[in-house]
């Protein structure tokens, strides 16, 4: 598929729809490879990406839960 074609059928899930499994190491790879090309209008880049994987991520929302009230 072209990428115009690919732009024009994409649609977005929400977040809370999202489950197990996720995308394996490689469909990471290739996710975070095409993240870093994105159009950037402030001449900035990413300089570091994090992966939270496992029971990490529940302590991450815990975390931030607290931190939001």
């Amino acid at each position: 598929m072209d990428p115009f074609t690919a732009l024009m059928h994409r649609r977005s899930t929400p977040s809370r729809q999202l489950g197990a499994p996720g995308p394996d190491a490689a469909q990471r790879r290739a996710l975070l490879e095409a993240a870093l090309r994105v159009p950037d209008h402030g001449r900035l880049a990413p300089w570091r990406l994090l992966t939270i994987e496992g029971d990490a991520r529940h302590h991450l929302g815990e975390r931030l839960a607290t931190r939001a009230k």
